[in-house]
């Protein structure tokens, strides 16, 4: 078995365990959990004209941590589209939002440390993601919520080391237990 193979297994591996370490803190029975989506498209600045990574289905967990703290995790996949369509990233971004809105927490202005680790399959290396994000929290209706913010720090990649960083982020999803 080569070592690419054995690490694309450790990787995913990686990822299920921290899934399942920290889902017992989504699921505990006091705790509301939030499900949604985050659809994303990603252009880097070495990509060609008409290439692109789009993520339709990427799925956002999240729990009230704290009175005005959240735990929030996104299951980062992606395809790379150019002349054909492939896989691309498997990964997870981790981040804790604190909300400043005292009335309703999870609601409102909320501010966050952000960190992502994602396994590229398409090009055989590991990305690293540290950033801040700042946003809005916005209920559509009693459980319906939208989230839109603006993400901005930096990716490590192997290759070319650390590179600036900056994306909009909208999620939609629905309280099942609130």
């Amino acid at each position: 078995m080569s070592i690419n193979l054995k690490f694309n297994r450790m990787s995913i591996f990686t990822i299920i365990l921290l899934l399942f370490m920290v889902t017992p803190v989504l699921v505990e029975a006091s705790a509301p959990l939030f499900v949604g989506l985050e659809p994303a498209m990603v252009v880097e600045p070495e990509y060609a004209d008409g290439e692109f990574d789009i993520a339709p289905l990427q799925l956002v967990l999240r729990s009230d941590l704290y009175e005005r703290f959240d735990l929030r995790l996104l299951l980062i996949n992606n395809y790379h589209i150019n002349d054909k369509i492939s896989f691309n990233d498997l990964g997870v971004e981790i981040t804790s939002p604190r909300y400043f809105n005292s009335e309703e927490p999870g609601k409102g202005w909320y501010a966050t440390p952000v960190v992502a680790f994602v396994r590229n399959l398409r090009l055989d290396q590991n990305k690293t993601t540290l950033a801040l994000e700042g946003g809005y929290s916005i209920p559509a209706s009693a459980n319906l919520i939208v989230n839109v913010g603006l993400q901005y720090g930096a990716t490590h990649f192997p290759d070319t080391g650390w590179n600036n960083h900056f994306g909009v982020k909208v999620q939609i999803g629905r309280w099942l237990s609130r």
